[in-house]
């Protein structure tokens, strides 16, 4: 098995123990995730925790978007998550946000951070 597919499947895994995702089997017989946490509840969290602001260039958004929900997911646990570990459930956030607004990267990541500005504690 390709070694980078096994890190990225670790960290799905990991997310599944964490509750934050699931997997199932769709009607087509393949294993897909999804996402258990409403990601803007995750994204308030992250944002608290890092208090910093958007960066300015645009193709940035989406990976800031998506270490703010790792972090976030892994807030608790973060002592026995190495960064290498965080920047890779980052990469998992980055793929489950084009799924979950069934969009590219930049657009989901516009359309969560929008969905979470109105979110309250």
């Amino acid at each position: 098995m390709n070694p980078a597919y096994e890190k990225f499947r670790n960290y799905i895994d990991s997310l599944v123990q964490m509750g934050v995702v699931e997997l199932f089997t769709d009607e087509k017989g393949e294993e897909r995730v999804s996402v258990k946490v409403p990601l803007q509840s995750l994204l308030w969290q992250g944002l608290r925790l890092e208090r910093t602001s958007a960066p300015r260039d645009a193709s940035k958004i989406p990976g800031w978007i998506a270490g703010l929900l790792a972090k976030a997911a892994v807030k608790d646990k973060e002592p026995f998550f190495p960064e290498e570990d965080i920047r890779g459930i980052a990469s998992v956030f980055r793929s489950l946000l084009c799924l979950t607004y069934n969009d590219d990267e930049l657009s989901s990541s516009l359309k969560l951070l929008k969905a979470t500005q109105g979110w309250r504690t």
